[in-house]
């Protein structure tokens, strides 16, 4: 089956994680698999962009609606698919119609794949080649923690890292933390989870772990935090998809503008055509979902309410050289009398930075947190300290 966008429809077809599908019984005592309506929404989130897809119902007679669901490819060519679903004769004809819409919508999305795998006919090929899951590129460390934050687990998942290995949950190894998802994911309570053998540093031998303290006993630090005691509430982004759902968590907790200034930054007009990526960040290697993550989290960590998540992420010269710039540059303030405020320092940021300017494309640096290229800083670092210099001269 061909098309010119099979990542998107692979994407879209690639068969759900056992925790996202439902068991029911059918007819003959039968055990059917299904995906609810909010599931499929979070595909075509993920997968097409929010803005990128709609749905719309109308009156199909008596007893059913008919649906248009839209997609909006790259470039602005659509896809429509129309389908209808039936009510199900519930008490009110509120839930009717809900229920009647949902099973409308979920119709609709099997017509361009998505929940396509759950039945026994075959698995849908774009490409030429049969759509397969993404590839999911965490570690089982950063899945299990992914898992535990989406399912409440985290304080029990801690509990079991701090007390078999005497570690925080995001530092365990592979083999740990499949050991702690099956633990939690058979039993799901602590205080019932059999102890297991922790292994001795540097050999391959096991033995009982020295402290048999109970599993279910409180650990001294709070739930979903990570090895620094900072809360995990975001996460990492490890594709496209990924990147855009990452970000608009962020843009809601920090109530700020996020997608936009990575289009700009990496796929805006300012930069030369061979360096541009293309704007729709569904289709980006890899390579690019990290190197955007890390622009993201170095203006994010500036946010009031910001409790260093990203700390780990961000590459550590950049960090000391944005920290030294600003100690310089309150500094240089405090030298000419002024009161080394936020507004002060950024403004002596500004000013020095037009001396550097021309060496960087023309770039002035409004936004100390948005540069990422190290050499840039170097050389902004230098002007200030050699007007620090001048200023101690002078006074």
């Amino acid at each position: 089956m061909s098309t010119k966008f099979p990542e998107i429809f692979d994407a879209l077809a690639a068969p759900f994680h056992p925790d996202d599908v439902k068991q029911r019984t059918g007819g003959k005592g039968a055990r059917l698999s299904y995906i609810t309506a909010r599931t499929v929404m979070n595909r075509l989130d993920e997968v097409m962009g929010p803005e990128n897809w709609h749905f719309e119902v109308f009156p199909w007679g008596d007893q059913a609606l008919i649906g248009t669901l839209t997609l909006i490819l790259p470039g602005g060519e659509t896809v429509k698919k129309c389908d209808v679903g039936g009510r199900a004769g519930m008490q009110t004809a509120d839930d009717d119609t809900k229920s009647a819409a949902s099973d409308c919508l979920k119709r609709c999305a099997v017509l361009v794949g998505v929940g396509r795998s759950l039945y026994n006919d075959g698995q849908v090929q774009f490409g030429g080649k049969a759509s397969q899951k993404p590839r999911d590129e965490r570690t089982p460390t950063q899945r299990l923690i992914d898992w535990c934050n989406k399912e409440g687990h985290g304080q029990r998942a801690e509990a079991l890292a701090a007390r078999n290995w005497g570690t925080a949950l995001d530092r365990l190894t592979d083999e740990q933390a499949r050991t702690i998802y099956k633990l939690l994911k058979d039993s799901g309570a602590v205080a019932s989870i059999p102890q297991p053998r922790a292994r001795e540093p540097h050999h391959t031998g096991v033995q009982e772990a020295e402290d048999p303290t109970p599993l279910h006993q409180p650990v001294h630090r709070p739930p979903g935090t990570n090895g620094n005691g900072n809360p995990i509430r975001f996460g990492w982004p490890h594709s496209g998809a990924a990147l855009y759902a990452w970000s608009k968590k962020l843009e809601a907790a920090f109530k700020t503008s996020i997608i936009p200034q990575i289009q700009e930054a990496f796929s805006g007009p300012q930069l030369k055509p061979e360096d541009r990526w293309v704007k729709d960040m569904r289709l980006w290697s890899p390579q690019q979902v990290e190197a955007a993550a890390v622009y993201v989290a170095t203006f994010v960590k500036t946010f009031p309410g910001y409790s260093g998540e990203f700390d780990g992420k961000l590459p550590p010269s950049l960090i000391a050289l944005m920290d030294k710039i600003w100690e310089a540059a309150g500094k240089l303030a405090e030298a000419f009398g002024a009161q080394p405020t936020t507004e002060v320092i950024e403004q002596e940021i500004l000013r020095l930075s037009e001396a550097v300017a021309k060496d960087f494309g023309g770039e002035v640096v409004t936004d100390l947190q948005t540069v990422t290229n190290p050499a840039h800083l170097k050389a902004l670092l230098e002007v200030i300290l050699a007007d620090l210099e001048a200023s101690k001269a002078t006074y």
